[in-house]
């Protein structure tokens, strides 16, 4: 039975950290709140307010060893209330539409989010330039890869951040979100103290255990490893963002510059194995965990950006505001062109999608399909048979009605 504590409400409101600790000077009776394992972030802890003489309910522990610890009252009550953290794994591959989907979603005041953790760890693993894809990853380094993503990606979403090793903390990718980028930054502030770099540490671990979902974005890790996630996580939800291959593959090409032309038979037959082994891995969660896991098309959410940001912020389980909606809107509405690779502001989000049909050489596209077959089958994309196929944005290369798992995609 898990502790219960009764709190007070205080002249000013706790931080999370005086929740976590059991501060009593904000919680009567209050112990040193109980840990799992030698996380700091596993609160094993329920509390309960106090509102005048009436407590409210006790709250649900998190499975994922940790809560989320509000510091004002309109969060929950008296702020000694434990909520459990809601986390979240945006699982997909590079240039799939990551960048554009994970901006609509980290709009939500509520996330906490961090980009790219596992860049180092891929890079370490198998070299520089095929860290951009797991694809690479040799079979005898498969399982301990998977073993050391699952603790970083699980550190970060309880925002256990002095677990993880200091090479991956020092990875440049954390700078894309606003809130990973104070993690990075406390190691390369000039001339900074042990003791600052420590502070530095603490407060962004404060901000975000103050954040009731943390969301992860993530190309490189396997789809056996996110599975095994889901088995031991139930607070735990997969948003799985998947792109017309011939679109991924050639973005890839032109934005990262990993391999040539004449490379693209045994570059699209590694990455459509993988992305297969990755669909059968994560197909049978929907019927494990059903409402946990959600495959999305990136061409679906560009189509119909307003509709399909509302049903994936329903899954997540986050209000859709009106502040999201206008951000959207001006995502995706405003006439705004960038020239910048990893803009998140499309003029056209449909016309941005499918801009990969006006340069892809039509024999090129067809080894693609030819690799690709069995993604193209169960997720609904249509091989090419005539460049005026390829060329023409009113001929469709996907099916519109896709039934995956009983869900239209």
């Amino acid at each position: 039975m898990p502790a219960i504590l009764t709190c007070t409400a205080p002249s000013h409101w706790p931080t999370p950290e005086n929740c976590i600790h059991g501060d009593s000077n904000f919680c009567e009776g209050a112990a040193p709140a109980s840990r799992k394992g030698s996380s700091s972030a596993g609160v094993n802890v329920t509390c309960m307010t106090r509102l005048g003489a009436n407590p409210g309910p006790p709250v649900p522990q998190s499975d994922g060893g940790d809560d989320y610890a509000p510091d004002s009252p309109a969060a929950g009550g008296c702020g000694c209330l434990l909520f459990p953290a809601r986390k979240i794994i945006l699982f997909t591959y590079g240039r799939s539409g990551s960048s554009f989907t994970s901006a609509i979603i980290q709009r939500h005041p509520d996330i906490f989010y961090t980009f790219e953790p596992l860049y180092n760890l891929l890079r370490r693993t198998i070299g520089l330039q095929e860290g951009r894809n797991h694809f690479w990853l040799p079979n005898n380094s498969r399982e301990q890869f998977d073993k050391s993503s699952i603790q970083i990606i699980q550190a970060f979403l309880n925002c256990s951040f002095e677990s993880v090793d200091i090479q991956d903390v020092d990875n440049y990718q954390l700078r894309n979100s606003l809130d990973s980028r104070l993690l990075w930054k406390c190691i390369h502030i000039p001339k900074m103290t042990a003791k600052e770099a420590l502070e530095c540490f603490l407060k962004t671990r404060k901000d975000c255990l103050g954040h009731r979902v943390r969301m992860v974005k993530t190309i490189r890790m396997t789809g056996s490893a996110a599975a095994r996630m889901m088995a031991s996580h139930k607070d735990l939800r997969i948003l799985y963002l998947i792109r017309d291959p011939r679109g991924t593959i050639t973005s890839q090409k032109r934005v990262f510059g990993n391999f040539e032309w004449d490379k693209v038979d045994a570059f699209s037959k590694n990455f459509c194995r993988t992305f297969q082994s990755d669909l059968n891995d994560l197909e049978p969660l929907f019927v494990a965990y059903p409402g946990r896991i959600k495959l999305l098309r990136y061409e679906t959410l560009a189509e119909a950006p307003m509709k399909v940001s509302q049903e994936m912020y329903e899954f997540l389980q986050l209000n859709f505001t009106r502040d999201v909606y206008e951000f959207v809107y001006n995502k995706t509405s405003a006439g705004q062109k960038s020239m910048h690779s990893y803009s998140t502001t499309r003029a056209n989000s449909s016309t941005a999608a499918y801009t990969w049909r006006s340069f892809l050489p039509l024999h090129h596209a067809k080894v693609i399909d030819k690799n690709c077959q069995y993604v193209y089958d169960k997720l609904g994309y249509l091989p090419v048979t005539s460049l005026e196929e390829l060329r023409s944005t009113n001929h469709s290369l996907k099916l519109d009605d896709v039934i995956f798992k009983g869900v239209r995609i």
